[in-house]
């Protein structure tokens, strides 16, 4: 599974964006607003389809966003100004990037961090939860994993948190044991059945 990074243009917006709500004292509320619009984004693909669109004049999506977004409140104001200018800079398509840089941003005052536990097969909250607190000693501080199934990993899980990887998966300890056989010069095939 790719994942695919932000850049630091995009951690830029997100400073920028917090900011501003900061200064305005309306936090929470953006906070609650954008993740209305970001739900809004994520299941309508019409949506995020034409604000993303190079071929839609930047013009036609502030109408859009005029038409959808709430200006009556300080922060709807805010989200609707901040939108307006990523649609005239071309850069509504990497919206959800932007998204992404403030959550990572909001982690990092709050000591937080976030990562991915791999699992091959759906597991109890239990496992996850068990999973953050050795993630959380591996880095230092409070660790949150969302769980991502990967049947290709065969069992076991991994826990990937920033540059750091733990991998207790059953593949990787298969294949270490093929690399060791093979540095140890026994064939593969000595352990098939067969004449």
């Amino acid at each position: 599974m790719s994942t695919v990074n932000t850049s630091p243009v995009d951690r830029i917006y997100a400073e920028a964006l917090l900011q501003l709500a900061a200064d305005r004292s309306v936090e929470d509320e953006l906070t609650s607003q954008l993740a209305a619009f970001r739900k809004a984004w994520r299941e309508s693909p019409e949506l995020s389809g034409t604000l993303a669109s190079p071929r839609i004049p930047a013009a036609d999506k502030t109408r859009l966003l005029d038409a959808i977004l709430d200006k009556e409140t300080e922060a709807g104001k805010l989200l609707h100004h901040f939108l307006g200018v990523l649609a005239r800079k071309g850069r509504l398509v990497r919206f959800e990037l932007v998204c992404r840089a403030i959550d990572a941003l909001r982690d990092e005052r709050e000591g937080l961090a976030r990562g991915r536990l791999i699992v091959a097969e759906d597991v109890e909250a239990s496992t996850v939860e068990d999973a953050s607190q050795v993630a959380s000693s591996l880095v230092g501080r409070s660790v949150t994993l969302d769980k991502v199934i990967d049947p290709s990993i065969l069992g076991g899980l991994v826990i990937e948190v920033g540059d750091i990887r733990a991998d207790g998966s059953i593949r990787r300890r298969m294949d270490h044991l093929r690399n060791r056989m093979l540095r140890g010069g026994v064939p593969l095939g000595a352990f098939t059945d067969g004449p």
